[in-house]
Parts: C-alpha cells; structure tokens; sequence
C-alpha cells in the first residue's frame, strides 16, 4: 500500500471504521488513529480543473450538490492545483 493510500481504498459506514481498517494493514498504524472531529466538514473542490471535461449535465448536478452539501452547513471552497487534471 502506498503511503498516502490513493492506491486502493475502503467502504465504511464511519470514519472510525476506514481507520481501523487502516491501522490493521498500515506499517504504522499510529498515522490512523481516529479521532472526533468538530464543526462544520470542509470541502475542497477542483471545479477549474474538470469543468472542461465533463458534460454540461454532469457539470450542474454537481454544481447542486455542491449547493446542497454548503446549504447543510459544509465550507465549500474551490481549491486550484498545478498538476495537469489527468494526474490528479
């Protein structure tokens, strides 16, 4: 498994559970200690990077979900990155 785990992933109904999986299969499982976190989630969004790759349909439900997550109280930023869209 890599470091940053982006090579495979878990399905979990909780936070807690994806890092007890991670702490069972990790080399160091204190880089997975679960913790209780508090206030509102904050979300980054690389909306430049895929806008001219998706279709416009695809582009405005996700635009309402964004309003959606923001209007039950999530931070929703638009966040940029200097990797190329493929890469990231």
């Amino acid at each position: 498994m890599a470091p940053s785990i982006d090579t495979f992933g878990v399905i979990a109904r909780r936070v807690q559970d994806a890092a007890a999986v991670a702490r069972a299969v990790a080399d160091d499982p204190a880089r997975f200690t679960a913790t209780e976190r508090t206030g509102a989630p904050r979300l980054g969004v690389l909306t430049a990077a895929f806008a001219r790759q998706v279709e416009p349909v695809m582009r405005d439900h996700f635009d309402q979900l964004l309003r959606r997550l923001a209007g039950a109280g999530a931070a929703v930023a638009e966040v940029s990155s200097d990797r190329p869209a493929e890469l990231l």
